[in-house]
């Protein structure tokens, strides 16, 4: 429920500044608290944080002291919060099986949406978010924070200008074996070992080679008995032009975070922030670049500010956002495809 105040009057902006945005925040836990502090950033450019939910007020309470923003509504009731004509955006913040329905439901309400990955855990549930959001006209983006790190959109560029030629291997990986709360260890909530992590290494493959995958296969490994499906996979996988790869995730073991980017083509290659390419010659060895790359998976770490300003500049704009719905169906469906493959399924082709 929420708090009892009376709502804040809403002003018409004066000159130069820029038309209120309310933002409410739906789950309280740790990936939240980086929503916030992005939200909170744009203060001087009309954004707002007007509301926070959470199954319990205490959580929403603590983040809402932990942002600074203690004027904030509070709820523990969804459609409470869709239901506050203050909210116009909603930053889903929930465990991964609930993000579709939720999704669905917030676009019907007519809010834009900010949905922490995996938008959806099944293919059904994820065509279901996609109709939901263009049947309302709202702006939706996923969190593939990853499209803002300095080192994934240098490759890109490197890519976009030829500099690796024609590419034939493309590979990623995702390993950090940290710990994750009880939620993250059922199918039903959290999805799969890609579905979980290495879902960021999918989408920052593809955002650098610009090719979807279109043909899957794929393994996995029970290790230990914390999650309830296989921690460990490994997937082979096809690219559009032709070229192959692999991609791996862990979530077990003893390592710290880990994004391994890695391109060879006819022209250059890449292995993460080091490059080797055929229009430097007398080239002795790997050239470091002196661009930060995926290095941490502390969230407070990662450039959610920047993905929030392209949400909410693409809102005011009526564009697409830089990580927009349509451009992660793909990664979805790689994920899925893996899983499918681990079960029997295998080799999968896409799209599903």
């Amino acid at each position: 429920m929420a708090m009892n105040r009376d709502p804040l009057t809403a002003t018409s902006p004066g000159p130069g500044e820029q038309q209120p945005l309310g933002v409410a925040i739906w789950g309280a836990g740790w990936v939240a608290s980086a929503h916030g502090r992005a939200y909170t950033q744009l203060a001087a450019q009309g954004v707002r944080l007007v509301a926070i939910g959470s199954r319990r007020e205490e959580s929403a309470r603590a983040l809402a002291a932990q942002l600074g923003v203690p004027e904030a509504r509070y709820y523990t009731d969804y459609d409470r919060l869709l239901a506050d004509p203050e909210v116009q955006l909603v930053s889903l913040c929930t465990p991964n099986g609930l993000h579709a329905r939720e999704a669905v439901a917030g676009a019907q309400a007519g809010k834009h949406l900010l949905i922490e990955k995996p938008v959806a855990t099944t293919p059904e549930d994820l065509r279901a978010v996609l109709a939901a959001v263009e049947r309302a006209g709202v702006t939706a983006a996923a969190c593939f924070i990853q499209r803002w790190n300095p080192l994934v959109n240098a490759l890109r560029t490197m890519r976009e200008r030829g500099d690796f030629g024609q590419i034939f291997f493309a590979t990623a990986d995702y390993w950090f074996g940290r710990e994750r709360p009880g939620w993250m260890r059922e199918p039903d909530l959290a999805g799969s070992s890609f579905l979980v992590g290495a879902i960021h290494a999918v989408d920052s493959i593809r955002y650098i080679t610009g090719q979807d995958i279109v043909e899957v296969e794929a393994r996995g490994m029970e290790v230990g008995d914390y999650y309830h499906y296989p921690p460990v996979a490994v997937a082979l996988v096809r690219y559009a032009g032709g070229a192959l790869g692999t991609i791996s995730s862990s979530l077990v073991g003893h390592t710290g975070y880990v994004l391994n980017l890695e391109i060879v083509g006819t022209e250059g290659s890449a292995r993460n922030d080091q490059i080797y390419l055929r229009r430097f010659p007398g080239l002795q060895g790997w050239m470091v670049l002196p661009i930060p790359g995926p290095a941490s998976g502390d969230v407070s770490q990662l450039p959610f500010p920047q993905l929030v300003a392209d949400l909410v500049g693409a809102i005011r704009s009526g564009t697409e956002p830089r990580a927009n719905l349509r451009s992660t169906i793909n990664t979805h469906e790689v994920c899925f495809a893996v899983d499918r493959a681990i079960a029997g399924g295998g080799p999968v082709r896409l799209p599903l």
